[in-house]
């Protein structure tokens, strides 16, 4: 496909595109948020690495925590023709590692049989196993944020921050005293999903990869296993 299929997000509209969208995609990646998903299509668009049978869609509004968690196991119960699943998550206060590790277990406590992570050559925040049903499901991992940034948590809009970074519009210096990269990005008047577009559009090719080396990281690795 030369198109990414975007699928409404989860809950009560879940079944549905399992039945109906879900059936043509061999590979979905699963956002926590719609912001996650802007963000993924944007780089997706600028660097041209458009998979075959690729579905995306965000978590939101699922109430059972975490909701990453609940998507997967739905997903290996029910879809039998999916092959790969990309997680996209929020470092959060965690450390890559620590993060990954977190949904792995929470997984298994779910009766949901699955390998041990390993950590993957192209990024530090990506981390592929294997589920193993039926028909084994390549799982990837990967983990937003920038620990290197002074911030307190890390998100997603870390490597927006980053990105602004490498193109010399912000100096770090000025982004020190902010808990987290929404309060930077909410100072520099910049905190909008549609600005995010318009951010990764204008700069550099060079600098939207390195800024986002984990979601392009991914991306290589289900290429690698189509």
């Amino acid at each position: 496909m030369r198109a990414i299929t975007q699928l409404k997000p989860m809950e009560e509209s879940f079944f549905h595109f399992i039945f109906n969208k879900l059936k043509p995609i061999s590979t979905l990646v699963l956002c926590e948020g719609d912001t996650d998903v802007t963000i993924l299509k944007a780089v997706i668009k600028k660097l041209g690495l458009l998979l075959d049978s690729t579905g995306i869609t965000d978590c939101e509004g699922i109430k059972n925590e975490p909701k990453i968690v609940w998507a997967i196991t739905s997903l290996t119960t029910i879809a039998r023709k999916l092959e790969n699943i990309i997680a996209i998550v929020d470092a959060d206060e965690n450390g890559y590692y620590i993060k990954a590790m977190k949904i792995i277990d929470s997984l298994r406590s779910r009766g949901i049989n699955i390998e041990n992570i390993e950590p993957v050559k192209c990024s530090k925040q990506v981390f592929k196993t294997t589920i193993k049903t039926s028909k084994n499901i390549n799982l990837i991992i990967t983990v937003n944020g920038i620990q290197e940034l002074p911030f307190n948590t890390h998100e997603i809009e870390d490597h927006i921050v980053q990105l602004l970074i490498l193109e010399d519009e912000i100096d770090l210096q000025n982004i020190q005293s902010f808990n987290n990269a929404k309060e930077a990005l909410g100072y520099l008047g910049r905190l909008d999903k549609n600005e995010y577009m318009r951010i990764i559009e204008s700069s550099h090719d060079e600098n939207v990869e390195k800024a986002f080396n984990h979601i392009v990281c991914s991306l290589y690795i289900i290429r690698s296993l189509s």
